[in-house]
């Protein structure tokens, strides 16, 4: 299976869900304000996202991904990304004569960063369904058993949230944490169909990472840390309050490499897109140190680093 298929389905799927999104939500702020994008407009954005390039030059760059464009597709595409504001032009004189050269602008650029982060953020589900025995190592192995209650902190990865529901049962119960309505209502959706509408079950979480532990306290969480979190500390004491004494908690992460494996290897992508690494073993256990578990395994699998570690029963309160 060759990765850059992976890529052109995971941004199709994408783009049609974001058009599909736009569709049906009033757009009231700044923030969501952007103009939709189509997929081939954003082959061009990422063409012109390290280098400003002139129409031919884009053509034959395209025609390297398998991407076989006319001049007469081309330049409207182009045109409608000036007008928009995400691409400008200037003329330059080559050995022959002037060419009309575009380039990305600071509009396109931030466009393009937000909308391909999600994109990569959404490779995670494609990663999940490679490592075929992850299921077995982690949720078997790791004694994941019928009856449990576990708090998900992870990204959007239907297959595993299914393997775990189908472990804990009827009597477990996997809260799911969510920091807006839609992801609520899409995981709402997710377990109904599913038939899992009495186990999965979301939480959310405020802007400054609180949640109402008051109303669940599990003997299990799991957190998918494929990405730098900007106050893992906040996050993990909150995680911390809903997990009972001597419950455990799953930490998982990765290195960027399980992503250069994929087309992202030809570009210098996580600079220009400002995605962080994932956590070391190291710093996943001091994490452990810091919020009071004891460590009981370490592992790597598939380059996918699982730190297993225990509550401590009682700890200090000041």
């Amino acid at each position: 299976m060759k990765s850059v298929n992976i890529f052109r389905i995971s941004l199709k799927d994408y783009i049609i869900c974001w058009d599909r999104l736009l569709m049906h939500k009033k757009i009231n702020n700044n923030e969501d304000n952007f103009e939709r994008i189509g997929w081939f407009q954003i082959q061009l954005l990422l063409q012109l996202a390290f280098q400003p390039k002139y129409g031919f030059e884009i053509i034959n760059d395209l025609k390297l991904n398998n991407i076989n464009i006319s001049t007469g597709q081309i330049y409207p595409a182009l045109k409608k990304l000036v007008k928009s504001g995400h691409l400008e032009t200037f003329s330059k004189r080559g050995r022959a004569a002037r060419r009309k050269y575009y380039q990305i602008t600071e509009k396109g650029l931030n466009d393009l960063r937000r909308l391909i982060r999600s994109i990569l953020i959404n490779l995670i589900p494609v990663m999940y369904s490679f490592l075929g025995d992850l299921k077995v190592r982690l949720f078997n192995n790791y004694k994941i058993d019928r009856g449990d209650t576990i708090l998900l902190y992870s990204y959007p990865i239907k297959k595993a949230l299914i393997d775990l529901a189908q472990l804990v049962g009827d009597s477990g119960k996997i809260y799911v944490i969510v920091d807006n309505e839609l992801s609520k209502e899409t995981l709402i959706e997710l377990a109904i169909f599913n038939e899992f509408e009495n186990v999965i079950k979301p939480i959310f979480m405020t802007k400054d990472l609180k949640l109402n532990y008051s109303e669940i306290n599990v003997n299990k969480a799991i957190l998918m840390l494929f990405q730098k979190e900007k106050d893992i500390d906040i996050l993990l004491k909150e995680i911390c309050n809903c997990i009972k004494p001597d419950g455990k908690i799953y930490l998982l992460s990765t290195k960027l490499n399980i992503f250069n494996e994929t087309f992202l290897a030809h570009f210098d992508f996580f600079n220009f897109l400002e995605f962080f690494d994932g956590y070391t073993e190291s710093e996943l256990k001091e994490m452990c140190d810091k919020h009071n578990f004891n460590i009981e395994r370490s592992e790597e699998l598939k380059k996918i680093t699982i730190i297993e570690a225990i509550k401590k029963n009682k700890s200090k309160k000041k």
